[in-house]
């Protein structure tokens, strides 16, 4: 029977580019006229963010922003903030062209120093780390089945994530909120923050549909004691339908809403808050496939020769939309009498092996601002290690995770000198895992030189030990592994204990 070959186009992913940048902060902060001087800082810190990541030929091009919030205390020893964006923009050198790049990227502050010049400047250093996987996809054609001339094959079976689609647009929203009844007026505004979320989405026919909020902290000072501080939170429906092309139902998608900028003032009266937000949404569509490989060949009738190629395929082995709340005790700092705020900012802090296992992790910053003994208020942080899950199986050179944290509530008690803090914390993203193979591409059949058995006889005794392959047993032999395990009443492709088998000889 004649040989015959069925190839197949096959997605590869091959990471070209996974690397960590620093980007340093300079900034010489003037306060507006509207504050007042700067008697001490309590706190500084750098929010970066990103407004354009693409690749261009065999660059990567980045530009974005960095939000510097400086607290501060008034020679009354009131709280006051100031805000100032610093820009920053860095092109990377790729090693060639990319075809069909995907880009996954995060940044977090490494450090930030501030320092008052006088009582009007203040002078900020500091840097953040920018991680970059820069993946290309490309399809490979690759050998999935051949029949005859006693073609023999070694097929494996992998599920291939193909990245059908990547989106990402930016929307500006603006609203008018009202403080809840029992609310005090707010004089003046000491700290925002501001995070989106997706509540639900849905895909259809080259359509995604996402659904979300944008939730708002903040923290004030009130016309009524202007040394107390307030709280008020609310929320604002958000919602985008991305138009993307080959999209349907049996698609896994990773959808977010990230917070580009956020913009809270008081209004005129003091009873209510006026926001602009910039929300971006970005979404990364994958459809599993079931792929076919072949890794090694051999003929039983001729001699056999044939082309291998090393493809890199990605698996998403795990999808992430849940939120986690974590329970944390910890020791209140020296000198703190009450806690008057506590929130919580989150980082993503990559992967670690533990007990056999991969564990994903983050950290949690927890934030104070409370009085001291003299009645004043000062600011305290302390980063936590968190466990957000944890992968079996496979080893940690295979995996990376595209994961977003984010902070949405906590509720804390004091009891003596213990903070008892349970945070919420919605974890969004993928567990992926690059598989490198060898793949069969190609396969010659010399006619001309046909394969003898290696015996007479009809039947050979092998005495095979445990873990052996019957692959390899029935490619030494110049028989069929079906012929093996039929003769052997096998289930397993391995032997599971050492013993004697009976190898049929093909004639």
């Amino acid at each position: 029977m004649q040989l015959n070959t069925v190839e197949q186009n096959m997605m590869t992913s091959e990471i070209v580019y996974d690397s960590f940048l620093e980007q340093g902060i300079e900034c010489d902060v003037v306060l507006p006229d509207y504050c007042p001087d700067i008697l001490k800082i309590l706190s500084c810190t750098a929010e970066p963010s990103f407004t354009l990541v693409q690749a261009v030929g065999a660059q990567l091009a980045i530009d974005g922003s960095t939000k510097i919030t400086m607290t501060y205390l008034s020679e009354d020893s009131k709280i006051h903030t100031s805000e100032h964006k610093v820009a920053f923009s860095k092109t990377v050198e790729l090693k060639s062209t990319v075809e069909n790049a995907v880009i996954y990227y995060s940044a977090q502050p490494d450090y930030v120093n501030c320092r008052a010049v006088n009582r009007r400047r203040a002078d900020i250093h500091g840097a953040f780390t920018i991680s970059f996987k820069v993946i290309s996809q490309k399809k490979e054609k690759v050998l999935s089945e051949a029949q005859g001339d006693g073609i023999q094959l070694l097929k494996k079976r992998e599920t291939v994530s193909d990245i059908i689609g990547t989106y990402c647009r930016s929307t500006t929203i603006r609203e008018e909120i009202e403080l809840e009844d029992g609310n005090d007026s707010i004089k003046e505004i000491i700290r925002c923050s501001c995070s989106a979320s997706v509540t639900d989405y849905k895909a259809i026919s080259n359509k995604v549909i996402a659904k979300g909020e944008i939730k708002v902290d903040i923290l004030y000072t009130s016309d009524n004691n202007e040394k107390d501080l307030n709280t008020f939170s609310f929320t604002v429906p958000i919602s985008h339908i991305a138009d993307i092309e080959g999209v349907d139902e049996d698609c896994r998608c990773d959808v977010r809403f990230t917070v580009a900028s956020c913009e809270v003032n008081e209004t005129s009266d003091g009873l209510g808050v006026s926001l602009e937000a910039v929300f971006c949404t970005d979404i990364k569509v994958y459809r599993d496939n079931e792929a076919q490989i072949v890794s090694d060949c051999y003929s039983t009738m001729y001699e056999c020769g044939y082309d291998v190629k090393s493809i890199s395929c990605m698996q998403c082995i795990k999808s992430m939309r849940e939120s986690q709340t974590f329970h944390h005790e910890l020791k209140m700092p020296d000198g703190a009498q009450n806690a008057s705020d506590i929130w919580c900012r989150t980082l993503f802090a990559g992967n670690e092996e533990k007990d056999g296992a991969v564990c994903v992790k983050g950290k949690l910053i927890v934030c104070m601002v409370a009085l001291n003994e003299e009645n004043e208020p000062v600011y305290f942080e302390q980063p936590l290690d968190i466990e957000l899950c944890r992968i079996e199986k496979y080893p940690i050179q295979q995996i990376y995770a595209d994961i977003q944290l984010m902070f949405t509530a906590c509720r804390w008690k004091i009891d003596g000198d213990t903070l008892k803090l349970d945070a919420d914390v919605s974890i969004t993203g993928t567990i992926n895992r690059i598989v490198k193979e060898d793949a069969v591409c190609a396969v010659n059949i010399d006619e001309e030189k046909g394969r003898k058995s290696s015996s007479n006889a009809a039947i050979t005794v092998y005495f095979a030990d445990e873990g052996e392959s019957i692959w390899e047993i029935a490619k030494k032999y110049n028989t069929s592994v079906y012929a093996v395990m039929e003769e052997n009443s096998l289930e397993c492709d391995k032997v599971s204990k050492r013993s004697m088998l009976l190898i049929p000889m093909i004639q």
